[in-house]
């Protein structure tokens, strides 16, 4: 799958979720905001897991106004799962951990990703919460 439009795809949840998380780790955080601001297309929508429909604008927004804000937070990325693939834009299932403080915080997640060329960006994303959150030091 290297260099197809799936692999892209799929590489790209692990590239967004790395500047994500150094965005939220430190304040001043080299080029990983800039990263996340071209990450997102135009029409971007993303739906939270409180069932809010924000925009590219509001997400931006998150991130530039929660830098720094978790410098203990680790995320994993675990099961990126191909859903659909429709030409340009892959669909994608993954789960989303979120380590901070000993508990960790759960999402099974969907997006839709454009890719063309080498280059890509988020076109959609749902996250939905798990009940798989627990106690970091937990077994599943």
């Amino acid at each position: 799958m290297t260099g197809t439009k799936q692999s892209i795809a799929v590489s790209s949840v692990l590239e967004l979720h790395e500047w994500i998380a150094e965005v939220f780790q430190r304040k001043a955080s080299s080029d990983a905001l800039e990263k996340l601001y071209g990450a997102f297309h135009r029409d971007f929508r993303m739906i939270t897991i409180s069932g809010q429909v924000w925009s590219v604008d509001q997400v931006r927004q998150l991130f530039t106004s929660r830098q720094g804000a978790r410098p203990g937070l680790h995320i994993g990325i675990e099961d990126i799962t191909v859903i659909a693939d429709y030409g340009d834009d892959i669909w994608v299932r993954y789960q989303e951990n979120h380590d901070e403080e000993g508990m960790r915080v759960v999402r099974q997640s969907t997006a839709c990703i454009h890719v063309t060329g080498q280059g890509w960006c988020w076109r959609y994303l749902q996250e939905t919460p798990s009940t798989l959150a627990r106690n970091a030091g937990s077994s599943r």
